[in-house]
């Protein structure tokens, strides 16, 4: 019986892989990449995002793994190891060696943790749509507006923390926008909402909060008000038109030139904005 079982335990022996951690240079990572075959499309915008934080030093050592197949194939790694070449930086991480080719279909499977999670470690309320407006806020920051969502940047979520930490105004923003998606029904998101108020609080905080506070209720205004004829048209939008798309940019822009209306004491009578037009200047 006991050689019955040791051979079945011969049968069955496979290596087992090994780990340990290590600090991988960039020269490391392109000849681990040189094995990467078969595997996911690398996301550029992640890969931007994670050189980033290579580059400033947010990056941290946090337990995730590189993982080889016995063959030598990288399974798991790709994008943390093309930032690494992108930022000419090493880092240091866990490394197993000698799984499976198998292992490939099982990587992934669990939910990442989004830039809402980390906001709500760190004590912050309303964290999926605060992390959804600072995004928005930063790419606006950073590129300006712009009509494609595609063209967006992809920020890590140490970006977004560091962002919020350091301008604690896009908590109340956040929070205003929230409020005004809620009490409307809706008629902007809460990123398109918060940029918005954003944008026009830094022109003016007091006119920005008279600007939504009117847009929220539509109380007083007479029939060409700029600010009516916006709420009017989100309603519309929402309602008589449901199946008509409109973009996030779209609302924007048109919040934009309803402002600057209201600004200046003009009326509207016809709200548009097309595609060749140039985007307003905020007054």
């Amino acid at each position: 019986m006991n050689s019955t079982n040791h051979n079945t335990a011969n049968d069955n022996y496979r290596q087992v892989p090994t780990t340990f951690v290590r600090t991988i240079t960039p020269g490391d990572a392109k000849r681990l990449l040189e094995n990467n075959t078969r595997n996911r499309n690398i996301n550029e915008r992640l890969v931007s995002a994670m050189a980033r934080d290579m580059a400033n030093g947010s990056w941290v050592f946090n337990g995730e793994s590189i993982k080889i197949s016995d063959t030598g194939r990288l399974l798991d790694g790709q994008h943390r190891l093309s930032a690494c070449v992108r930022a000419d930086i090493p880092f240091e991480t866990v490394v197993i060696e000698g799984l499976p080719e198998s292992a490939i279909d099982t990587v992934d499977a669990g939910r990442k943790r989004t830039a809402g999670d980390v906001l709500k470690m760190h004590g912050y309320n309303n964290n999926n749509n605060l992390a959804a407006a600072a995004k928005t806020i930063l790419d606006y920051e950073d590129h300006g507006l712009r009509p494609a969502i595609a063209n967006s940047s992809a920020y890590s979520n140490s970006e977004i923390l560091a962002f919020i930490d350091k301008n604690p105004e896009v908590t109340d923003i956040c929070k205003r926008a929230t409020q005004f998606n809620s009490v409307t029904g809706g008629l902007m998101t809460p990123s398109t909402a918060a940029l918005v108020y954003y944008m026009f609080t830094r022109v003016d905080r007091a006119d920005a909060d008279r600007f939504f506070d009117l847009l929220q209720t539509g109380a007083g205004l007479d029939e060409l008000n700029p600010i009516l004829k916006l709420r009017n048209y989100l309603i519309a939008i929402r309602t008589v038109h449901a199946g008509r798309r409109i973009t996030n940019f779209k609302v924007t822009v048109l919040a934009m030139k309803c402002w600057n209306k209201w600004r200046t004491g003009q009326s509207v009578v016809n709200l548009r904005f097309r595609e060749n037009e140039q985007i307003p200047e905020l007054i």
